[in-house]
């Protein structure tokens, strides 16, 4: 099986990947792995498309969204898939495939992970935070962090870091990305104030919480692919992330796929990606980029 996490979309149930007249523009390489047989699983996350409040970059909330629609389309009537799952994510879905690879093993002791492949995943939080709180980008991610993280952390503070208010807020997270982000760098929801009046990672509070979701580093081989004109999740992130798992002996390759921007980079990556979690569960050992030098410099955390 492959399990597919995909990137933000907002937070509106029309929003949700699965209510797509064409799962093929939604799920990257879908065809490759279909065309070989595979059983392709792909959650919405648990209060997107349904009841409830999204958990959105909430790591072990989506984890268990990833592996739990696994073990659903495992009981669907002739599908007859194994329990040998690769994952496949990208954006907020390639931190979702990082935190499940690091929780199949407790929470879905039934399935069995070989290999993660992540197309510029938001690991690396609190960098990205540090260098994206006060821009358009700080303004779409966290407008859906303020919606989701209060109902999971109680202790977070929103008029402590942000200027809007909890409708602007909402109306701002429930709208599809696509949008959104057209009336975000035109200024048209919030009179061209930004989002975000403070970094939060000035809020003890606030800098736990960024901490808490940040994936460690992976625990089964893994792929990581990034575009290098990425102005959303920042390439020197990757870096950072690819460094930090390198340093505890974690089984990892990242490839920099080229001037690629943010979107582009799941779809240009997924035929690799195919090829790459094939080789994996053949059994056939990665080669890591461990050890060699880096296009890009690792970006750092800014201190508020």
């Amino acid at each position: 099986m492959v399990a597919w996490a995909h990137p933000t979309t907002g937070l509106c149930d029309a929003c949700a990947p699965s209510r797509t007249p064409d799962a093929e523009s939604d799920v990257q390489g879908l065809a490759n792995c279909l065309d070989a047989g595979r059983v392709v699983a792909a959650t919405d996350y648990a209060g997107l498309g349904t009841p409830g409040i999204s958990q959105y970059l909430v790591g072990s909330a989506e984890a268990h969204d990833v592996l739990n629609s696994v073990r659903a389309a495992r009981t669907m009537p002739d599908v007859d898939a194994g329990t040998t799952v690769a994952l496949w994510g990208h954006s907020q879905g390639g931190a979702s495939v990082l935190w499940t690879a690091d929780l199949a093993t407790s929470y879905a002791p039934d399935l069995h992970v070989v290999a993660a492949a992540v197309a510029a995943p938001a690991a690396e939080l609190s960098i990205l935070l540090s260098h994206q709180w006060n821009t358009v980008v700080g303004s779409l991610i966290g407008s859906e962090v303020f919606v989701a993280w209060p109902a999971t952390y109680p202790n977070l503070n929103l008029a402590a870091v942000t200027n809007a208010s909890v409708a602007q807020i909402k109306n701002m997270a429930t709208e599809c990305v696509a949008p959104e982000l057209i009336k975000l760098d035109t200024g048209a929801k919030l009179g061209e104030k930004p989002l975000i009046k403070t970094n939060p990672l000035s809020s003890p509070q606030w800098a736990a919480a960024f901490v808490a979701n940040t994936p460690p580093p992976p625990a089964v081989s893994t792929l990581l692919i990034q575009g290098t004109k990425d102005p959303i999740v920042l390439p020197g992130s990757n870096v950072a992330f690819l460094n930090a798992s390198c340093a505890v002996g974690s089984d990892i390759a990242g490839d920099f796929i080229g001037d690629l921007g943010h979107v582009k980079a799941g779809a240009a990556g997924a035929p690799y990606v195919f090829t790459w979690l094939q080789q994996r569960v053949a059994g056939t050992t990665i080669t890591s980029t461990c050890g060699t030098m880096s296009p890009l410099p690792a970006l750092q955390v800014v201190q508020p």
